[in-house]
């Protein structure tokens, strides 16, 4: 049981850790590239900052469960043929209400073993996706943001910078 809570906590501290250097990393990419004000970008990396470290923590966790497995797997192999599914609950404690008194073989419990291994895989795939996703976005966004800024600069230069195409216009009229 503490073990699952060290993963647990191991992949939060993680997924914070990687999420501030991601956010920071495309924060300060982006003010560079496209020049926009700190606020835009403020305002935009600390929702970015949240997203990475949601996204990474499911990934850094569903890597650590997918060890798990492999690791209860490995378990019920030593075991022989028939699997003594004691020792398994034994040693992962957890799993207990879930095996039940059940008599398994290892090709069973190799398939099974696959099945969830797929399953999990297409879980981090699907992070990566959005991790990568989330960047294109916060990239789009603010080089959208930089662009309406910059045009906003340059129309109040316009109108505040003193020459007028038709100066006449301040003339007393008689």
């Amino acid at each position: 049981m503490m073990d699952i809570l060290f993963n647990y906590i191991s992949a939060l501290l993680w997924g914070i850790l990687i999420g501030l250097i991601f956010s920071g990393f495309v924060m300060y990419i982006a003010h560079k590239i496209c020049g926009i004000s700190y606020l835009i970008s403020g305002l935009i990396g600390a929702f970015l900052l949240f997203f990475m470290t949601f996204q990474f923590t499911a990934l850094i966790g569903a890597n650590k469960t997918k060890k798990y497995v492999e690791n209860v797997v490995t378990s019920a192999q030593t075991v022989g043929e028939n699997i003594d599914w004691t020792i398994v609950k034994d040693k992962y404690s957890l799993l207990k209400p879930y095996l039940g008194e059940v008599e398994m073989s290892s090709e069973n419990v190799m398939n099974i073993k696959t099945m969830i291994t797929d399953s999990i895989d297409r879980y981090i795939w699907r992070r990566f996706g959005w991790i990568v996703g989330g960047i294109l976005v916060a990239f789009g966004v603010m080089i959208g943001g930089g662009a309406m800024e910059a045009n906003r600069v340059s129309n109040h230069r316009r109108r505040t910078s003193g020459t007028h195409r038709n100066n006449r216009g301040h003339r007393t009229r008689r």
